[in-house]
Order: C-alpha cells, then structure tokens, then sequence
C-alpha cells in the first residue's frame, strides 16, 4: 500500500486523523489550477478585489505542495494520503474565511485535484492552460535555468518529473506541462459540471 515518501513525511509532518469537508456557512469553493507562469497572481488579485470574496495566491504552506503534488503524480503516494495533507495544510487558513466564495489560484496543489472533491464542498475548478511554447520560454526567463531555481529544480527530489540528470531543464518544463495539463484535464472529464477550461 502506497503511503509517502520519507523525505515528504519528515518535512511536511501531518496527523492522520478522519475529517469532515470543509463547508462552513455553505462557503463557494473556487480553485484556478494551473502549471504556473498563467497570470495566477493577477487572477487571485483580480478575484479577491470583489464583494463577498476571499482570494489568495499560492497561501503558505504551497510550495512544499509541489513535492507531494510530483509524488502523487510519479505513484508514490495515496489518495488517502493526498487527501489528509491537503486537510491538514488548508484548516487553519480555511477556518478564517468568512466570505461566501473562497478563491484560490495556485499551481503548486495541481496533484491535489483528484481530492478536492473529498476536501471542499463542490469545488469549482478553472483550469488555465497556457502555449507550451511559451510556457517553457517564460520559465526559462524566469530563473528556472538559473541561481536557486536551477539547483531547486535540478537536485530536489519532486520538484520536477524524473528524466535523466542529462536532460536540459526546458525538457523537464515541458514534461511538467504536460503532466500537469493532462492531469486536469482528466478531472475535467471526470466532473464536468464544476470544470472550466480557459486557453
């Protein structure tokens, strides 16, 4: 049975303990998936500007959630397991939210959709997709063949796919592009009802 990798466990601690979905006062749960390098902080900001709603950019812990989102998606976690760190990492931030709609636009928690559903009460997923051409380019100008970044996305265990330590970094971009589209995607297929995908 799959749980999580070691390294995950030790850095993200997280109590194993049954819960209920989040759905205090009926709350309209929004996420904005996307690989990243999509306009999320704009599209947060955007959100959060109107009446009644909570929007947040990629709030603390996110990043951390990379790892276990490239975990899930290489096999090497449970959904189960998904489901309770998503819990655990979300409770605190959720239980301040007095809004009606809460809105997260955040492309670090991408391997956590197939849990939303078990999470939030029906959450809303919009999915951004942006040119692959551009993505990669726009990660590349971005640091991510430079500085920390590089080291980052070269040396930690989940940060990227796998791939031969040969590969050049706009190779596992693109991997990572695909992996992530292709994942929401799938979830569109599965919840139509309360999926939307904007090119």
């Amino acid at each position: 049975k799959k749980h999580a990798p070691l390294l995950l466990q030790l850095i993200t601690p997280v109590f194993r303990t049954h819960h209920k979905k989040f759905t205090p006062n009926g709350v309209k749960n929004i996420f904005i998936l996307s690989t990243g390098r999509t306009g999320t902080t704009y599209l947060a900001e955007l959100f959060g500007r109107q009446k009644g709603v909570r929007g947040v950019h990629e709030p603390k812990p996110s990043r951390i959630l990379r790892m276990w989102s490239m975990a899930y998606f290489d096999g090497k976690v449970s959904s189960d397991f998904m489901q309770t760190v998503l819990f655990n990492k979300r409770r605190h931030l959720y239980s301040s939210v007095t809004d009606k709609t809460y809105v997260e636009s955040n492309p670090f928690i991408t391997g956590f959709t197939d849990v939303l559903q078990d999470v939030f009460d029906k959450p809303v997923v919009i999915h951004v997709v942006r040119d692959p051409r551009d993505y990669v380019k726009s990660s590349m100008n971005h640091g991510n063949s430079q500085g920390i970044k590089l080291l980052f996305n070269k040396f930690v265990p989940f940060w990227l796919p796998k791939s031969d330590k040969n590969d050049p970094i706009r190779y596992r971009a693109a991997s990572f592009w695909k992996i992530v589209n292709q994942s929401l995607v799938d979830y569109g297929k599965r919840h139509p009802e309360n999926y939307h995908l904007i090119k």
